[in-house]
């Protein structure tokens, strides 16, 4: 098509193109099969039909029809791919986050953020952060839920806690381990959050995605690969390395993904300790 040859829409064809034939080719990505296949197509489009055309085009304008499906593609490209489903395995984390409850004087003490004078914390995560707010049991605002992954977080996760954006915040966002593959999307979207938020004076932070002891879908070496990836691209967000933390100190899980809740409150002190220290770091 024109649009692929020149102009700011040229621009743009090729590097949807480079994304998409990215995110194909991401480890594992291939079982995923409707939305590679998707996202093949859309690829094969931009890379091959506007070379098909483009002698029956050249010099030639770009049509409001070509224009239009240019958008169109630019506009579903930001959706990222569903995130794996574990099915039965979040209704057993689920019943053992119940039967937690009885241990509760058992378990590690949470720290306070009043101690740190870290003003108001938002966390924004998937099932693992469920089962942290459900261990530390804080009055801070959670946005978090069982299986979800990158479309949640932009049309619902992150426009639920907005409101509660000021200068006195620190946005907490722990997501990636249901979707690893949606890693030029998370990197993209969290970076313009930050910048809009960062305007009105709150700070974020990304907590890097922990590691797993046995998952069908996502290996610890995905996982290694998507932090290291995070952290040399997010721009003006602090970066607190939680998977170092529970390699070299030790972890539990109740399911081989799912941490226990001493485990939980562990990751939550461990960054409450650090918000600060990073904080100070990247800000000053």
């Amino acid at each position: 098509m024109a649009f692929l040859k020149h102009g700011k829409l040229g621009i743009l064809g090729a590097a949807l193109a480079a994304l998409l034939t990215s995110l194909v080719a991401w480890p594992g990505f291939r079982e995923r099969s409707v939305y590679a296949s998707a996202l093949e197509e859309k690829a094969a489009l931009l890379l091959g039909e506007g070379q098909k055309e483009k002698q029956e085009l050249s010099g030639e304008k770009e049509t409001e029809e070509e224009v239009s499906r240019a958008l169109s593609l630019a506009k579903e490209a930001l959706l990222g791919a569903e995130p794996v489903d574990r099915g039965e395995l979040y209704e057993t984390y689920l019943e053992y986050q119940e039967e937690a409850s009885d241990e509760e004087g058992l378990l590690p003490e949470p720290a306070s953020p009043e101690d740190y004078s870290l003003g108001r914390l938002i966390f924004i995560g998937d099932s693992r952060t469920v089962g942290m707010q459900n261990a530390v049991r804080d009055d801070s605002i959670w946005s978090c839920k069982v299986g979800m992954g990158y479309n949640w977080m932009t049309i619902t996760g992150v426009p639920d806690i907005e409101p509660f954006i000021d200068d006195k915040t620190s946005v907490i966002i722990l997501m990636g381990v249901n979707d690893p593959f949606n890693l030029p999307h998370y990197i993209s979207y969290i970076n313009i959050k930050a910048s809009e938020w960062a305007a009105i004076g709150a700070r974020t932070y990304f907590v890097s995605v922990g590691p797993l002891m046995q998952d069908p879908y996502v290996t610890n070496e995905q996982i290694e690969v998507f932090n290291a990836s995070m952290q040399a691209s997010l721009s003006g967000v602090g970066y607190i390395d939680i998977y170092t933390y529970l390699t070299e100190n030790g972890y539990a899980t109740v399911d081989g993904i799912h941490y226990t809740d001493a485990v939980s409150i562990g990751i939550y002190n461990y960054i409450l300790a650090n918000l600060e220290r990073v904080g100070k770091s990247l800000w000053g």
